[in-house]
């Protein structure tokens, strides 16, 4: 597997990187949930299935598409791959508000063909003309970065991304306070806004944001699981093994024993 990677520092976290990614054998693997949305350009990829909540590739298969959207997934993605070779956007949940005038909530948990996109023809001429990763990765981020600029509504994005942070330090102290009290709306105006924006209410992106940290420190620590536990904020063992279930279909354990050296990913 060959796999490089740049930071787009133009796009402010927006875009979280930019990567190019060869297999040349066939591979199987489970993907667990990440966070965030990934926009796939597809240079020559085989894809023989592809797997998960709301994903059935008999339906559509993202290996006969140039591009395609790996929404935000609160369930493992299972592919069953021959080959591949991929330009990669892994982006804020919040792009998809602000680059394609879409709620994030409707791509949740989906793959989707990159028909949204307005100029992809213009998009896959342009990678296919570029022959080095530097080159396709830079005229990504100045694309981008363009479309950007014609955008005046990331103040609200950064706040909500802000709001997330002051709730999930106040869970992990163990404070319990209403989302009114964060947003300065009502509960159900927070939700909507929560669902346009960051596609999941903010109960779940907390329990998202805890899982993801629990994988972090499985795969950079020492520490036993039920230490783990107790830095992500959980109660006690079976409230972690319970949310780690939700995301992973797997337990702590089960997935500590699986594990690679790709956090988040397991060969299957």
């Amino acid at each position: 597997m060959e796999f490089r990677t740049y930071k787009p520092a133009k796009l402010n976290n927006l875009i979280i990187s930019i990567y190019e990614r060869k297999v040349t054998l066939p591979l199987r693997m489970q993907m667990l949930p990440e966070g965030c949305v990934t926009l796939i350009f597809n240079l020559n990829t085989n894809i023989k299935s592809v797997k998960g909540e709301k994903v059935d590739s008999r339906m559509f298969n993202p290996g006969n598409t140039f591009c395609f959207l790996s929404g935000l997934h609160t369930h493992p993605l299972y592919f069953d791959l021959e080959g591949l070779h991929v330009v990669g956007l892994i982006m804020h949940p919040a792009a998809i508000k602000t680059f394609f005038d879409m709620p994030t909530a409707e791509v949740k948990d989906q793959v989707m063909e990159g028909v949204f996109i307005k100029e992809l023809n213009y998009i896959e001429d342009r990678l296919k003309e570029l022959n080095s990763f530097p080159e396709r990765a830079c005229w990504l981020e100045n694309h981008f970065y363009n479309k950007l600029n014609q955008k005046t509504n990331l103040n609200l994005a950064f706040k909500l991304s802000k709001t997330v942070q002051q709730m999930k330090w106040d869970v992990m102290q163990g404070r319990r306070l209403k989302i009114e009290s964060y947003s300065g709306y009502s509960k159900m105006h927070t939700h909507r806004i929560f669902k346009d924006w960051l596609g999941l209410t903010p109960g779940k992106l907390i329990r998202m944001e805890q899982f993801q940290k629990a994988v972090d420190l499985i795969h950079r620590t020492d520490l036993s699981l039920t230490q783990v536990g107790l830095e992500c904020g959980f109660f006690d063992q079976a409230h972690f093994i319970r949310v780690f279930n939700e995301f992973a279909k797997i337990t702590p354990g089960q997935y500590k024993k699986k594990m690679t050296h790709l956090p988040g990913i397991l060969f299957v």
